[in-house]
This record gives C-alpha cells, sequence and structure tokens, in this order.
C-alpha cells in the first residue's frame, strides 16, 4: 500500500531514517546515499503504525519493519501504547543480547515518546512467514512452543546467573495503564461477554438461574482473571512474552523442519512462563489439539525449555527445581489467563471481516460488539461460553 501522502511516513523519512543510517555503522554497514522504500501493510491487526522499508546502497539491501505509535493520543492511551513502546524498547536495548533468536533491532527511540520509533530487520526477507488464517495447525504450535520453551530457558539462565541485571530489566519496565483506562477496559468486556451470556449460553447450559449467578459474579471473574498474571510463584517466574498468540510468532518451513521467532515484545513481563503457554493455546489453537494433544504440546514446550537450560555450559543450574510436573501444576493455577483473554480476543481473530483497534475506538461500544457478533459462527461464541464455564469451575474451587 502506497504511503506516500501519509504525514507519519514523511516524519520517518525526514527524522528516523537518517537515524538508522547511523546505527548501521554498529552492523559494519556503510551509513551514506541509501534510497528507500516504503509500504505498509495491506490488511493487519496492528496497534501501531507499522511500515516496511526497503533500503538499497550499490549492490547491497536492507529490509526493515519500523512502527511507531498512533498519532492520535487518546488512541494511544486507551491501548496503553506509550507504556508497551516503553517496555519493548527497554527489552532491546537491555534483554536482546542474552538471546539470539529474536529479529535484530537496528533502531530505537523513545524521546518525545509520542514519536517513539523501533526498527528491526524484517525476517521474512529471511524466509518467515506468519501462518495464514485465526489458529495454528498442530505443528506449527508444536514449533511455536519449542521456540518459547527457549526463550524462556534464555529468561531462567540470566536470572539465576546475572540476577542483578535480570532485575534491573524487570524495574525498567512499566506496569502501565490508567485505573480509569483499566476499568473501561474491564467495563467494555463484561458488557460484552453478558450480550454472548444471553445470546448463547442457554445452548450450552440450559439452567437460568446458573448464568443469572455468574452475571451477578462476572466483574469479579473479570477482575480476577485479568490479574492471573500478576500472582505467581516467583521461584518459577521468568521474562514472558506476554502476548503469545499466532500474529507474533513467525515460521520457517525447510523441508519437514519448521523453525519459529517471536516477534512484538511490547507486553513483556515477569510473570508465571503459564500466560504465555496458554495464551497460545486457547486463542491459537484449534479445540481439539489443545484438548487431545495437550500433553504432546506441553512436553514439547518442556522438553525445548529443559535442552536449552541443559545445553548452557557457562552456568550449571539444577534442573530439579525445573520439573514437567512443577510446570504443569504451575500452569493449571494459571491457565485461566489465556481462557481470559480468548473470551474478549477471539471474536477479532476470528472474524470474517478485519476488524482492528481503531474500529473499537471510533465507533460506539454497542455498534463494535454488533461487528464482532455478525461477523463470527455461533460455534465461537458457543466456545467462549464453555471457557466462562471452565474459569468459573476453576474460581468456584478456589473462591473470591
Amino acid at each position: 500500500m502506497s504511503v506516500a501522502n501519509d504525514e507519519r511516513a514523511l516524519w520517518i523519512r525526514k527524522e528516523v531514517l537518517p537515524s538508522v543510517e547511523k546505527a548501521l555503522e554498529k552492523y559494519n554497514e556503510e551509513s551514506t546515499s541509501y534510497s528507500w522504500q516504503m509500504s505498509s501493510p495491506k490488511a493487519a491487526f496492528y496497534a501501531s503504525s507499522v511500515y516496511f522499508v526497503h533500503g538499497t546502497l550499490g549492490d547491497k539491501q536492507i529490509d526493515l519493519v519500523i512502527k511507531t505509535p498512533p498519532i492520535v493520543a487518546e488512541l494511544r492511551a486507551l491501548i496503553n501504547c506509550d507504556d508497551l513502546f516503553h517496555n519493548e524498547i527497554v527489552f532491546y536495548r537491555k534483554f536482546v543480547r542474552y538471546y539470539e533468536n529474536i529479529p535484530k533491532c537496528i533502531y530505537a527511540s523513545n524521546e518525545p515518546l509520542c514519536n517513539a520509533v523501533i526498527a528491526v530487520e524484517n525476517i521474512e526477507k529471511r524466509g518467515f512467514k506468519i501462518v495464514p488464517g485465526s489458529r495454528l495447525n498442530l505443528e506449527y504450535v508444536l514449533a511455536a512452543m519449542k521456540e518459547l520453551g527457549r526463550f524462556h530457558a534464555r529468561g531462567y539462565i540470566l536470572k539465576e546467573s546475572q540476577p542483578e541485571q535480570y532485575f534491573e530489566i524487570l524495574k525498567n519496565l512499566r506496569q502501565g495503564g490508567s485505573d480509569e483506562n483499566h476499568q473501561r477496559f474491564f467495563e467494555s468486556i463484561e458488557y460484552f461477554i453478558k450480550r454472548v451470556i444471553g445470546m448463547y449460553g442457554l445452548r450450552v447450559n440450559n439452567d437460568p438461574a446458573y448464568w443469572k449467578k455468574m452475571e451477578s459474579d462476572l466483574g469479579r471473574i473479570i477482575k480476577r482473571a485479568s490479574e492471573t498474571s500478576t500472582v505467581y510463584d516467583d521461584s518459577i517466574a521468568v521474562l514472558c512474552h506476554g502476548d503469545f498468540t499466532k500474529n507474533n510468532v513467525l515460521f520457517k518451513r525447510t523441508g519437514d523442519r519448521i523453525e519459529a521467532t517471536l516477534i512484538d515484545f511490547a507486553q513483556v513481563k515477569h510473570s508465571s512462563p503459564a500466560i504465555d503457554v496458554s495464551t497460545l493455546l486457547y486463542v491459537s489453537t484449534f479445540k481439539k489439539d489443545r484438548t487431545e494433544r495437550f500433553d504432546d504440546i506441553f512436553k514439547a514446550y518442556h522438553d525445548a525449555l529443559l535442552g536449552y537450560l541443559r545445553d548452557d555450559h557457562n552456568f550449571a543450574i539444577d534442573l530439579k527445581k525445573y520439573s514437567l510436573e512443577t510446570f504443569k501444576e504451575d500452569y493449571h493455577k494459571h491457565m485461566a489467563h489465556g481462557m481470559f483473554i480468548a473470551s474478549y480476543f477471539l471474536p477479532a481473530m476470528c472474524a470474517k471481516r478485519k476488524i482492528s483497534i481503531m474500529d473499537y475506538f471510533l465507533n460506539e461500544r454497542e455498534i463494535y460488539y454488533d461487528m464482532l457478533i455478525e461477523s463470527n459462527e455461533d460455534t465461537l461464541f458457543e466456545e467462549i461460553i464453555e471457557l466462562l464455564i471452565q474459569i468459573n469451575e476453576i474460581y468456584n474451587l478456589n473462591p473470591f
């Protein structure tokens, strides 16, 4: 898509690309007289402004992805964009040196924050792609989980071998979001879920009293589910991706081998590793695979994690504390996190028409959710009802 008349693109050409050229000197690249071409995604579920940039200098070429916050201040506040950009820049500046298997960050700046910018290598040019569709087939789920295991393992190694550096990263991360925006977010989700219950609840459980009780508890259920990532056993907590869905994993197939790499680290946080595992399972995995192949999927994640820990010969880690049983127990304590994310995010991911964050921002709440309901099959909302029942059962075992 052309960006010739895009004011943000003009700003990138004038202010950002000269800084990118200077930054390229660090990577032994010449930094003068690049010719730049820019485009933007034709259809994408991005909260940020994203541009694909191709640079040429003689016979040399470089491809970048550049993203900036939305220009509209109200939209940045709504999605807590300033803090998200801050955290991603902290991640690239302070953590990426310890883990090699992510796109190289060429340039990042958050001063002033409304003009924050991140420029990273476009690894699509190395054959990595987002898999089309709303869910991942099993082979891609397994590849993603293996890469997540290695990513978490790198965090554990840093946490144990260099705790000062690890906790310095955490200290620089922002928790983010105003109480007002959080309350607005919870109220919006509660409104949507009540609509889904009203339309589909009795199809799955035909007891009206059950749904009346759930609706009365819904505010507390949503608040508790949203706080799952903030309550954890620190002995197993690690730096998590925080938004581990299919849109944030790219894949490269070579014959029967599938490589995966993670992108978009705006929501990194110190938490239970289960928040990442459960998010991919409930948001981006088919229900049949999630239920029938759970043990295989979880073992793929855990085997990759242990393998990475075992292969790090610079620091001896006690592998007993990272047993499969320990991780499964922790997962079951935090699996409601992924269920909760799926309960409101799946309709946007699976919609037959493209629905973006701008649709939420530009429309009344009722109109936006009308769009989501009209753009999805009944079976999706029945799946959401089943997730709500499971969340309710989890919290009935451990009451408010």
